[in-house]
Parts: C-alpha cells; structure tokens; sequence
C-alpha cells in the first residue's frame, strides 16, 4: 500500500495495490523493495526508498506520477536492484493470459499502476504512475505491473 499526505496532513485511506507478480516480477520486485525500504546498495542517494516522495507530476483527469527519491522533481530515480535504466517487462499487448492482473498491458481504466518512463523503451527507474481514466495510448511505451483495488477515493 502508499500512505499520502496532503499538505502535510496524512491521509485516512491508504492506496491498496494488487501486483502482477506472476507476469512482471523484476518490476514489481523494484517497487515493493522501495516501498518497503528493504534493499540497500552502494548508490551515492541517501534515500533509497519511496518514503518521504512526492507525486512530482499531476495531469488532472489522466494520471498522478511519483517515484522520483532522488531528485524530487521528475528527473532522477532509479531502481537499487537494476540501475538507473532498465529493461521493459513483457510488455505485450496480445497476450491471452488469464491469470494476470492486466494480461494485456492495457491502460483501460482508471488505477492502472505503471512504470514511467523518458518516452524510451528499456528506461524504468523508479518513477511510476496511476492512470485517473483510461488511457489507450500509453499501451505500448509503459510496463503495466498492478492495479489500485482501493483508496482511489
């Protein structure tokens, strides 16, 4: 889960998330490991950890992006498992797979959790986003990896 603040008062609902872990393990591996704080490595950031970060990036009615621990303004982050740059996980938008979360990497509804991006296949850090609404175009340039199931409120 994320626990947010606004304006410094903390929020009562936490933002729940269910993880594809099945079919995209090393990036939900990366994201519950900043979540939790749980990894360390010899990176010269002092914080390694989703706590304490803002969501740098608000596109009313499309998506909130967050992840940025290093920078805290949108061009840092990195994974401390796989680098600053990454590559994309199974990103296929045929598959048929039934035990997925999102088996077709498809951004079709509002809480899709998703792994920003420069606008380059194979650049994941640590920024993510949720999606407010669908959004179709993002399909094939972003790593689908879970979905809000509650606290989207």
């Amino acid at each position: 889960f994320l626990q947010i603040s606004i304006g410094g008062e903390m929020m009562k609902d936490k933002i729940i998330i269910e993880f594809d872990t099945l079919n995209r393990p090393k990036t939900c591996r990366s994201f519950l490991a900043l979540c939790t704080s749980s990894i360390t490595t010899r990176k010269s950031s002092p914080q390694q950890t989703y706590r304490g970060s803002e969501f740098h990036r608000i596109v009313p009615g499309m998506c909130v992006q967050g992840g940025d621990f290093e920078k805290f303004d949108g061009t840092g982050g990195f994974s401390p498992l796989y680098g600053h740059h990454w590559e994309d996980e199974h990103i296929n938008t045929n598959s048929s797979n039934k035990n997925s979360s999102n088996k077709n990497n498809k951004h079709d509804q509002a809480g899709i959790v998703s792994m920003a991006n420069p606008g380059k296949k194979n650049t994941n850090g640590s920024q993510f986003f949720i999606t407010l609404k669908p959004t179709p175009h993002l399909d094939a340039n972003h790593v689908v990896f879970g979905r809000v199931i509650s606290g989207m409120d």
